[in-house]
């Protein structure tokens, strides 16, 4: 896989029922380990994020952390017995209510957002 610059992914699920916009799921893929690269400083060969220690990340280095349905269908998994979710906004580009619709077996409305505007498919 080729070099990414990014090390974290985080998506985050909002309501849109109240006011207040409440924030009711988030994760967070995370690439980086410290122990693991002192361990890897000193010679040895690990692999995040199951080698034995204090291991920080929940993703592999070589995950792609660019893959937004990947995380929006995570966090639909651990919150559609809780929630029910009719849309997902993002870029006019993703695809990410597909992922979400798969994880949640219905149909997930895509609210695209471009330049400032939302459009409805």
């Amino acid at each position: 896989m080729p070099f990414q610059a990014g090390s974290i992914a985080t998506t985050t699920f909002c309501e849109k029922n109240t006011k207040a916009k409440t924030i009711v799921a988030v994760n967070i893929a995370n690439k980086l380990c410290l122990t693991a690269a002192r361990l890897r400083n000193k010679g040895e060969s690990v692999v995040c994020p199951n080698h034995n220690g204090n291991c920080t990340a929940n993703v592999s280095e070589s995950d792609p952390i660019g893959d937004g349905g990947r995380w929006s269908e995570a966090v639909s998994k651990n919150i559609s017995n809780d929630q029910n979710i009719d849309g997902n906004t993002g870029n006019s580009d993703s695809r990410n209510h597909a992922d979400v619709s798969r994880s949640t077996k219905r149909k997930v409305n895509h609210f695209k957002k471009n330049l400032g505007t939302y459009e409805s498919p």
